[in-house]
C-alpha cells in the first residue's frame, strides 16, 4: 500500500501543475545523491507569484539540462554493462526527470491558461505520457540491466509525446529553445520509427504512451505506416513488462511534489540502494488545498 500511495500522490501532482500554483515550499531541498537537480528561483516559483521573465528564461535552461541528462542516459545506458553503473545511470536520468516538474510548474504558473500550453499539458499530465517516463527510468535504477528493455520503451513515448510538448511549453514563454533530443529522435518521433504529429494543439486528443506503443509494435510486425493514432488506444503508464520493482513490489517513485506541483522531495537513491524517499504534500500542490503524506521505499538485494 505504501508503494501505491507514493505513485498516486506523483501522479496527482503531475495533474495539479496547470490549474494552481499557490503552493508554497521548493521540492529540490531534500537530499540527491544521484545528480545535481535544478532549483526554481523567482517570486513565481516561490511564493505562487506569476513568474518573471527573467524566471521563465531559468525554467526553460534548467529544464533544457534536464532532458540532456535523460537523453544522455537513453543514449548510453544499453552500453552500461556494469549491473551497479547502469542503476546510478538511470537514478541520474530518473532524478532529472523528476526535476523537469519544477521547471513545468514554473511555467504553468505564468501560462497554464494559454490553449497550446493546455494542450501540451494533456498529453504530458492527463495523457500519461510524463509519468510513464519517470516510472520506466525508476524501475531501472531498481532493477537495473534487468529492466533495460525500458530504454526503448520509453524512447518511443518519450520521443512522440514528450519532448515534442516540452518545445510547446518552452515556446510559450517566447524561447526559441527545445527539448535536447536522444540520438534516436527526430522531432516528432523515433527516426526511422514511430511518429506522432508533433505537440499536441488545441482540439486534438491528449497523446498517450500506449498509442505509442502500439503503433511502434504494429510497424515491428510489418503493419501499419508507424504513425501514432491517438484517440484510439486507451493510455498506459508503466506499460512494459518485468515492471515491479525489487521483491516483486511495484516501485514507487521516490520524492513526490511538495508546494509548487514539483516533484522531487528527499529523492535520495545511490549505489545499490535505490530509490526511497518521502512524498508530502502532493495534494497541496493544487492552490495548497489539502495534504497528502506517504512513505515508499524499494530496495534492492
Amino acid at each position: 500500500m505504501k508503494y501505491i500511495l507514493v505513485a498516486s500522490l506523483l501522479t496527482s501532482a503531475v495533474l495539479a501543475a496547470p490549474f494552481a500554483q499557490q503552493g508554497q515550499g521548493n521540492a529540490n531541498t531534500g537530499n540527491n545523491n544521484g545528480g545535481t537537480q535544478n532549483t526554481p528561483t523567482g517570486a513565481g516559483a516561490t511564493n505562487g507569484q506569476t513568474p518573471t521573465a527573467g524566471d521563465l528564461a531559468t525554467a526553460v535552461s534548467n529544464w533544457m539540462a534536464d532532458t540532456s541528462m535523460v537523453s544522455n542516459f537513453l543514449n548510453t545506458g544499453a552500453s552500461i554493462q556494469n549491473n551497479a553503473a547502469f542503476k546510478q545511470a538511470a537514478l541520474v536520468a530518473y532524478n532529472a526527470e523528476v526535476d523537469e516538474l519544477n521547471q513545468k510548474a514554473v511555467i504553468d504558473a505564468a501560462n497554464s491558461q494559454q490553449p497550446n500550453v493546455q494542450a501540451a499539458n494533456s498529453t504530458l499530465a492527463t495523457g500519461g505520457a510524463f509519468m510513464d517516463v519517470v516510472t520506466k527510468l525508476q524501475i531501472m535504477s531498481v532493477q537495473g540491466k534487468a529492466a533495460a528493455n525500458n530504454i526503448d520503451l520509453i524512447n518511443q513515448n518519450r520521443c512522440v509525446n514528450v519532448l515534442p510538448n516540452i518545445d510547446a511549453y518552452m515556446a510559450s514563454t517566447g524561447s526559441s529553445s527545445q527539448a535536447v533530443r536522444p540520438q534516436v529522435c527526430d522531432q516528432t518521433g523515433v527516426a526511422g520509427g514511430v511518429q506522432g504529429s508533433g505537440p499536441t494543439l488545441p482540439g486534438q486528443p491528449a497523446g498517450t504512451p500506449q498509442a505509442a506503443f502500439t503503433a511502434a509494435q504494429a510497424l515491428q510486425q510489418g503493419q501499419g505506416n508507424g504513425q501514432v493514432q491517438n484517440g484510439a488506444a486507451t493510455g498506459q503508464t508503466g506499460a512494459a513488462t518485468g515492471q515491479t520493482g525489487a521483491n516483486g513490489q511495484t516501485a514507487a517513485a521516490a520524492g513526490a511534489a511538495g508546494g509548487n506541483a514539483a516533484a522531487g522531495g528527499n529523492a535520495a537513491a545511490g549505489g545499490n540502494a535505490a530509490a526511497g524517499g518521502n512524498a508530502a504534500g502532493a495534494a497541496a500542490a493544487a492552490g495548497g488545498k489539502g495534504k497528502g503524506k506517504g512513505k515508499g521505499k524499494a530496495k534492492n538485494n
